[in-house]
């Protein structure tokens, strides 16, 4: 009556259900049987539990089995890891090849004498492997193909079994990937000196020369198109353009031939420009480090799509000039972008925001600490929409009068002023909600004050300091941002000072303004050419003045 394969009795006559567990389910080292209880003294009942349990473990073994043999690795996917794992650390000695010169003899014997050792341990089936070589991943010592299995089974997640048929294949065809590793490094070694004027650019594996002709050279054309096109841009827009450029060299290099680039590269600046470090240049850990170091390492933020997108659209911009100028039939970088997120773009103030501003901001006293630099930084960028660094950098004089109308001229002049692009040069009329709040008295309140300080670069918001990263608009930007929205409860990630600017414009829109005369008046860049180059002036001030009056909050 009582299976003994199955049943099992303890000492206080309770029946235990004991069934055997094959090895590759209950793994190494566990107990060899499943044991449960069936909570019942009588043989009968035990015995009928027992053939339940049996039957049911029976099958679960068979699907486990099946499943095991279904996903465990084949020839064909131990052959791809290997080509993925080898290919890997070829490239990092190609890098390291590119970076150090090649390797010398000595190094070159050694890796002969890893081949041969190699060979011995598939010929007489020695476990050892020598990984003295391995580029940043070797060890100084001959190591065990178990040990170094294990080291592969860890990175590429590998569930594999010793004595598992999978495994036994993977140990195998190890030793001979191995192998033609580093009989392609010796190889690879040995090509790189090899200047035949007999063979080409093309013919060398590999692909493209780095090197073209010196008027084909990026550095050279991209210094041609800087200067041929820089009338167009501002400074802020020219320094973006020649960092972009600098990126681009770390890439390719300066003597790279830009007539070569084709669609491949593209893809690879654009990949590089995802992986890059933002304020690489500032972090300690990484501003020493060559570009492709720097996006290797881990934890640091990454640009932002927005960014990236600058620099794409500077390279976009490049190869269109050399296809207009014949140099090139295509943009390979023509479609490329990143898609930004929703969430990053602003959003304007309300009307209900704008007046809380305007109330808190009547209500602040006089004698408050920078309190001329608050009231009319905020107050100027509710009735111009100018950008912030636009406003901080006005000074006493670039508040002008022609035939009654008093305007903001907005411009470039001084070496310490930035505007986005030529485009943002322009004059715009001073709003009667500024005229009515004295600000022609606080105007020339300003001019006095840098009289009296006998500084040349007092700002017509005369508490603002400048900082060669952030130029006049730091702390305007800081107080704004960080205490006087806060304070209002209208401080959003998706609202800040910029917001001010998408305000403006959008009153101005549901005003009635039509579009050219908003663009006029907060500088947008035109798609039309020769709109791009043709500036407000004072010709203009009537008909700016009568679309700026009819904003009201």
């Amino acid at each position: 009556m009582h299976n003994p394969n199955y049943l099992s009795l303890s000492r206080h006559n309770i029946y235990y259900f004991r069934y055997p567990m094959p090895e590759y389910v209950r793994g190494k080292g566990k107990s060899s049987h499943i044991k449960l209880s069936l909570n019942t003294r009588d043989p009968k009942e035990a015995l009928r539990y027992s053939r339940i349990l049996a039957y049911h473990a029976y099958a679960l073994i068979q699907l486990l089995s099946r499943y095991q043999e279904q996903y465990s690795m084949n020839y064909g996917e131990i052959q791809d890891l290997l080509k993925t794992h080898f290919s890997s650390l070829f490239d990092r000695v190609k890098e390291q090849i590119a970076r150090d010169g090649v390797f010398d003899e000595s190094r070159v014997e050694g890796m002969k004498l890893n081949i041969d050792m190699v060979n011995q341990s598939i010929d007489e089936g020695i476990d050892h492997l020598d990984g003295g070589l391995l580029v940043k991943d070797g060890v100084d010592d001959p190591m065990n193909i178990d040990t170094i299995l294990e080291t592969l089974k860890a990175k590429y997640e590998l569930d594999l079994e010793q004595d598992s048929k999978a495994y036994e294949l993977l140990r195998k065809e190890y030793k001979f990937a191995y192998k033609n590793f580093w009989k392609g490094v010796i190889a690879y070694n040995a090509q790189q000196r090899d200047y035949s004027l007999l063979q080409t650019s093309e013919d060398i594996k590999g692909g493209v020369s780095r090197y073209g002709k010196p008027e084909h050279r990026l550095g050279f054309l991209i210094d041609k198109y800087l200067n041929e096109n820089k009338h167009a841009w501002g400074v802020r827009t020219s320094d973006e353009h020649k960092a972009s450029a600098e990126f681009l060299y770390e890439v390719l290099g300066k003597d790279f031939d830009a007539l070569k680039l084709d669609g491949n590269k593209a893809r690879e600046v654009k990949d590089t420009l995802a992986l890059t470090p933002a304020r690489r240049k500032e972090i300690a850990e990484l501003k020493s480090l060559p570009l492709n170091e720097q996006i290797k390492a881990e934890g640091f933020k990454r640009l932002a799509p927005a960014t990236c997108n600058k620099y794409l659209s500077f390279y976009k911009g490049l190869y269109k000039w050399l296809v207009n100028n014949k140099y090139c039939n295509e943009n390979p970088f023509e479609g490329m972008s990143f898609k930004e997120g929703k969430g990053k773009k602003k959003e304007p103030f309300t009307k209900e925001d704008i007046q809380k501003m305007t109330s808190a901001l009547e209500a602040t006293p006089h004698s408050a600490s920078n309190r001329d630099m608050q009231y009319w930084g905020i107050l100027i960028a509710i009735y111009t929409g100018a950008r912030l660094n636009e406003i901080a950098s006005l000074t006493p004089d670039d508040v002008k009068e022609h035939n009654g109308i008093v305007y903001f001229d907005i411009n470039d002049e001084e070496e310490d002023k930035r505007l986005k692009t030529q485009g943002s040069k322009r004059l715009v009329p001073v709003h009667s909600a500024l005229l009515d709040q004295g600000f022609m008295g606080y105007v020339e309140k300003s001019r006095k004050i840098g009289i009296k300080r006998s500084q040349e670069d007092t700002r017509l918001l005369y508490d603002l300091t400048f900082n060669k990263k952030t130029l006049w608009g730091r702390k305007l930007n800081r107080w704004a941002n960080n205490t006087f929205f806060v304070k209002l409860g209208i401080k959003t990630n998706k609202k800040s000072f910029h917001s001010l600017r998408h305000s403006f414009i959008t009153f101005m829109g549901s005003s009635g303004v039509e579009y050219e005369t908003v663009r006029k008046i907060v500088g947008h860049s035109s798609g039309d050419v020769t709109a791009r180059y043709t500036h407000s002036s004072v010709e203009d001030l009537p008909v700016l003045r009568e679309a700026i009056e009819k904003l009201r909050y």
